[in-house]
């Protein structure tokens, strides 16, 4: 339960903090996800 609470934190905060000035583009980055995984 803790552990979700804490994702959700962490999404929101980073979204919220994203919004008024960025551009989404910058969080998504499906080539660093691919050498990751």
């Amino acid at each position: 339960m803790f552990f979700l609470i804490g994702v959700v934190v962490v999404f929101g905060s980073v979204l919220g903090g994203y919004l008024p000035h960025g551009s989404m583009d910058v969080l998504i980055q499906p080539l660093e996800l691919l050498i990751i995984g």
